[in-house]
């Protein structure tokens, strides 16, 4: 998600002058590292995340009970697609050759479907219990952990969807070449125009637009727009503004 990281603080900065939003990049897709059947076991992953050499933690040196909310976001991937949908890859295009997947508006075409399946499954699982999740412990480790005290603050959580992935969302490519994916297609494209990002993630074709939090994730779950193009992240604006409320 390093891509969304300049234009979303330049966002955040330009609409709530003095809020700080910091970005903490997952290596990999922390919604299908394991199955997270209990809550503290999901908080244990990303507190590692956040105490790892790159982390919030290490890099920008805060404490836990500095931080006020934690948006999570992520590519649904189309986890919530049935299995149905997900067929073996039989084109020899080369385009379908050069993906694991190959999304169409109405199926996911695979080199492994049932590997797909799977995947989905965990994924669909987790997503699910994360957006049942208000509250999560995040912990600070200090240097040479377990010698010392670690630091401890419970922070409101709520977790948001780019469908079917960002490339998606913000350059419309429902299959993007490795080039399309390149880090700065998204970022220089929108950093340097706050007002055009904002347009993008407020569209009524794309955005949860006049919808709550949990309505934007009922919506992403319904079989008619389980591979369309939508986002959820313009919920992330009320979200801090209520934020900056009862912190001040």
């Amino acid at each position: 998600m390093e891509a969304l990281e300049r234009p979303m603080i330049k966002l955040c900065n330009e609409i709530y002058p003095g809020c700080d939003c910091f970005f903490n990049v997952y290596n990999g897709d922390i919604t299908i590292k394991q199955f997270y059947n209990r809550q503290d076991s999901f908080e244990m992953e990303l507190n590692r995340n956040l105490n790892e050499t790159k982390g919030l933690f290490q890099i920008r040196k805060c404490s836990p009970d500095s931080i006020t909310h934690i948006f999570h976001l992520i590519d649904t991937d189309g986890c919530f697609i049935s299995d149905k949908c997900i067929t073996e890859m039989q084109s020899k295009n080369k385009k379908l050759l050069d993906n694991e997947t190959y999304y169409e508006s109405n199926e996911i075409h695979a080199k492994n479907s049932q590997a797909i399946r799977n995947r989905n499954f965990k994924k669909r699982t987790n997503v699910i219990k994360l957006t049942q999740f208000k509250r999560i412990t995040v912990e600070r480790k200090p240097h040479g952990y377990p010698v010392g005290k670690s630091q401890r603050s419970v922070v409101p959580y709520s977790i948001y969807y780019f469908s079917v992935h960002r490339e998606h969302c913000f350059n419309n490519e429902l299959n993007p070449s490795l080039l399309e994916k390149q880090f700065y297609s998204i970022a220089d494209r929108y950093e340097k125009n706050p007002k055009l990002f904002m347009s993008l993630i407020t569209d009524k074709d794309v955005s949860c637009s006049n919808m709550s939090y949990q309505q934007s994730w009922k919506l992403i779950e319904q079989e008619q727009f389980q591979l369309l193009r939508k986002t959820n992240i313009n919920c992330i604006l009320n979200n801090i503004k209520e934020d900056i409320k009862s912190y001040l």
